[in-house]
């Protein structure tokens, strides 16, 4: 198999590791987190954790579950936030970004001054 060095421990890792074994150090050359997984099922925030943390989904989907019983709903309400804060694809943009690059460009096309309100505007 091939192999790599980790840039922080520099012990010989596997080239497919997510995280070095040894010094737990997530790899550069690595996409960043992104919610297009295998293994995902509604909006993919269980299985992007899972595989962040090289845990089961299953097991994060019983964890957020017990959560959100016990914390009367806020483990819900993290749900959603890492939801609008992680894109889907790991080239892609959030959620939330996608949405304030909606409203900015909204807000400048009804701000900047259009030729005909100004033609009606002058004496």
């Amino acid at each position: 198999m091939d192999k790599k060095t980790c840039p922080t421990c520099r012990s010989e890792i596997e080239a497919a590791a997510f995280r070095c074994p040894h010094c737990r150090a997530r790899q550069p050359d690595m996409p960043p987190m992104h919610r297009d997984v295998p293994g995902r099922l509604l909006a993919g925030v269980c299985a992007a954790i899972g595989r962040e943390l090289q845990v089961d989904a299953t097991m994060v989907r019983i964890v957020f579950a017990v959560g959100c019983l016990l914390s009367g709903g806020l483990i819900f309400g993290a749900y959603v936030m890492v939801w609008l804060l992680t894109p889907f694809q790991a080239n892609g943009r959030a959620p939330a970004t996608r949405a304030l690059d909606w409203l900015e460009g909204l807000l400048s096309s009804s701000s900047a001054p259009r030729p005909d309100r100004d033609e009606r505007a002058s004496p």
